[in-house]
Order: C-alpha cells, then structure tokens, then sequence
C-alpha cells in the first residue's frame, strides 16, 4: 500500500519531490486505487479522476465524508468502480482483493467498526511521513449530542465508540518514536470531552510520556469544559482548543 496525500505533501514547500498523479501510479502501478473526498476538494477530486482515469485501468473506489452523505454524487460517473459510505475499516480488506473493473458504481455501506479491531496506523505508508510534524489521534468516535448543523451523526453515529487510553498512549509513543520530528499532537475526536474525567486521565498521564509535543484538540463543547481540565490541558502541552458555537443566542 501506498498513501499520498498531496494536501499534506503541499504543505512541505521543496523539502520533496511530489510525484503527479500520473507518474506515481506509473511507480507503483496499484491493482486498486482508492480515493477520499471531502467537500471543500470536491474540484479537486474530479480533477484527480481525470488524471487517475487518464493513465490507469484499476478499478478505483471512492470514499469519505462527502461520499457519504452524497454518494449520487458519483454513482452515475463511469470511472468510479464502488461507492463506500461510511467508515471503510470493516471492509476494505475484502473489497481491495475483490474489486472488479467492470463493476461500475457500487454502493456499499459500511458498518461503524469498534475501535479495539482496529490496527494503529502505519505512517511509513504515507509518502513523506519522514518530514511529518503532526500527528492526528482519535480517542473515540462518535457524538451524543444531535445538533442540527453538524454531520457527525450520519458520519460517526451518535454512539460513542471509545479506544482503549493506554492503547492511545502507546500509539503517540510509536509515533514519536518512529518519526522523531513530530512537534505537535491533534486529537480529532467527534467529542472528546464527552466523559471529563477520562479526558483529565488521559491528560495526565500524557504528560507523565514527556513527549516534548504541543496538543490542540478539536470539537470541544463549551459546556463539557472546567478549570481543571484546563489546567491539565496546559500541563501536558495544550496550546489550542476548537469550541464548537452550538447556539446563536447570547
């Protein structure tokens, strides 16, 4: 496997040669090719396509958020293979060494996998994981909350599916471990502080690592937030919390 993502690959400036899309599938010549779509890169996914199309005859799925909630988007588009709405873990295995390219358009919908059956990623698959300088954690997925402006819901569910923090912890000294130039860790949980007290131990004992990182978390909610986990927060190298505005009112 082989996993380039051009938005991070863009933000290295000239510390790398970034192939075309062309010349790293004529590299790597992939059996299956895999693309994720988000909104905001919709343009950019479609031009992708183009090129992918252009230069290779494997069959080519198409996930992500954006998929998920919109897969007509592409349903009708003869250079898409198969559909995945969801979170693809559960199923990628088998849909990796079965994909056809005559199969035109597929939907599948996967299952929200539990985080125990899931492995930790592999960074050394990413093109330019060498020069990485943020790692992205997620602690648990899902949100309980059912605010109506946001996805999470047809995304993640609104169950919440919680790994297990010593798990985490051993995942983030892997990783500094095997890219020693990390300087920052983001946890991008749907909820992060939905249990307080778990989120004050992970805290804790992310400090007691000594991983010399800054932490920024995203998706906090303002009312599942006091002193102490602020306190703790900056203790174990906390710089900067998203809090989402659930209300418009004063």
């Amino acid at each position: 496997v082989q996993v380039i993502d051009y938005s991070y690959l863009a933000s290295l400036g000239t510390a790398i040669n970034v192939p075309t899309v062309e010349d790293a599938i004529a590299a790597f010549r992939p059996d299956v090719i895999g693309l994720s779509v988000f909104t905001f890169l919709y343009d950019e996914a479609q031009d992708m396509l183009r090129q992918i199309h252009a230069c290779s005859k494997a069959p080519v799925l198409v996930g992500g958020p954006h998929v998920t909630l919109f897969p007509e988007d592409f349903s009708d588009d003869a250079r898409v293979n198969y559909i995945v709405r969801g979170e693809s873990e559960g199923v990628i295995d088998a849909l990796v060494q079965s994909a056809s390219a005559t199969v035109k358009g597929q939907v599948l919908d996967a299952r929200l996998p539990a985080l125990s059956e899931l492995p930790r990623p592999n960074m050394a698959l990413a093109l330019g994981s060498e020069y990485l300088s943020e790692y992205q954690i997620q602690l648990s997925r899902g949100c309980p909350y059912k605010c109506t402006f946001c996805t999470v819901q047809k995304l993640a569910g609104n169950r919440i599916r919680p790994r297990d923090v010593s798990e985490c912890l051993e995942e983030l000294v892997e990783a500094k471990k095997s890219v020693p130039s990390l300087k920052r860790i983001i946890v991008t949980d749907d909820c992060p502080t939905y249990d307080m007290n778990r989120f004050k131990s992970f805290l804790r004992r992310l400090t007691q690592l000594r991983l010399g990182c800054e932490l920024w978390t995203d998706n906090m909610r303002a009312n599942l937030i006091d002193e102490e986990l602020l306190s703790l927060y900056g203790e174990a190298g906390g710089t900067n919390v998203c809090i989402g505005v659930e209300s418009g009112s004063p």
